[in-house]
């Protein structure tokens, strides 16, 4: 194989396919990605038998051909090269990059070792504006549980709900529910892996993107560019039993409250809340570092009630909220949540984030 592409075209597909890759696998063909020339281009692809991707840059194409090679040594070395153009060509099981009067010589693997890509079985089809499938992932994404163990909670889970595409995660702590209007029918939610949703969320872009979920995968395309991923065989909590249920409503600025609490975490982020006489008032202490006291107003419908709070569940949940202000339900007792409405990526449409109270002296 010898082939003449771009620089920026192929660090950018190789860093996608570098975040499925795997460099501490069993297999040591999983920490590859496979280059396969053909007369319409560079095609690139990884997979971890969880999740594959796969794409096509350009290229000026001199002799067809395959190679597997590491995703981090190739990545690294085009990350390094002085020249937008890059030559690469097969000789003699090496895979030679060339460009300006660098030249790397990379260590191959056996292109029959790769496994073969998984193949989006039909399922429920949606087509949805690639950005705006990403935006919706990136709202839930900080809520995903990192505890590998939880495998249902340490996902996404996507449901097709009245014309609407919902997303939903937990940590067990606190939950966030986000929707976007979309030309998608009613099915049954799924759980689609943090992996799986980082990815999306790195290779979306505007435009069309048609998603395709069956019962146990989920494949996403967007021009030449595919994702097929396996989806997580687990129970997601039952979110709606866990909305309290209470209307009354407090009305409070977005920056504001977010800039209290970022001044509270100088002292610690385990936070006192005080509620009472249209006023909420924070209090932050730490052995070491002191303590800090804070205020700011708020609508009248809530009742006296003093609780704890972790401050960073709730700066993390505000991140997602451009601007403008923010529905707070405070909890009613030490063992109802806290509740932010705000608006969702749709007109019409609303997000919500729960975050459980906790214990403070």
């Amino acid at each position: 194989m010898k082939i003449t592409v771009k620089k920026t075209d192929l660090f950018a597909i190789l860093s996608k396919a570098s975040s499925v890759t795997e460099n501490k696998a069993t297999m040591p063909i999983l920490a590859s990605v496979l280059l396969h020339v053909e007369a319409d281009g560079l095609h690139v692809a990884a997979y971890d038998l969880e999740v594959a991707y796969s794409g096509i840059i350009e290229a000026e194409v001199e002799k067809p051909g395959k190679v597997a090679v590491s995703a981090k040594a190739l990545g690294d070395v085009v990350r390094s090269l002085p020249e937008d153009t890059i030559i690469l060509h097969l000789e003699k099981n090496r895979l030679v990059v060339t460009s300006g009067a660098a030249e790397f010589r990379l260590a191959t693997s056996r292109v029959e070792d790769f496994p073969a890509l998984p193949e989006g079985v039909a399922g429920v089809g949606i087509k949805v504006d690639g950005s705006t499938l990403a935006k919706l992932l990136g709202k839930v994404g900080y809520c995903q549980s990192t505890d590998e163990t939880r495998y249902a909670l340490n996902s996404t889970f996507l449901e097709g709900k009245e014309g609407n595409l919902c997303a939903t995660a937990t940590d067990g702590h606190r939950l966030v529910h986000s929707v976007v209007s979309c030309a998608t029918p009613d099915f049954g939610g799924v759980l689609v892996s943090r992996k799986t949703t980082g990815l999306l969320r790195r290779v979306l872009v505007e435009g069309e993107a048609h998603v395709e979920v069956s019962e146990n995968s989920v494949s996403v395309t967007q021009g030449s560019e595919v994702i097929v991923a396996r989806l997580i065989d687990g129970h997601f909590p039952d979110y709606a039993a866990i909305y309290p249920k209470t209307e009354a409503k407090s009305t409070v600025d977005v920056r504001e409250l977010s800039s209290v609490l970022g001044r509270l975490k100088v002292v610690s982020d385990t936070t006192k809340w005080t509620v009472g006489g249209g006023v909420v008032k924070f209090r932050a202490a730490d052995a070491d570092r002191g303590e800090v006291e804070d205020w700011m107003h708020h609508g009248n419908d809530a009742k006296d009630i003093t609780f704890g709070m972790n401050g960073a569940y709730i700066r993390e949940a505000l991140s997602v909220v451009t601007g403008g202000s923010v529905d707070v339900f405070f909890p009613q007792d030490d063992l109802t949540p806290l509740v932010l409405r705000y608006p969702g990526l749709s007109e019409g449409l609303e997000d919500y984030a729960i975050v459980m109270p906790m214990r403070v002296k």
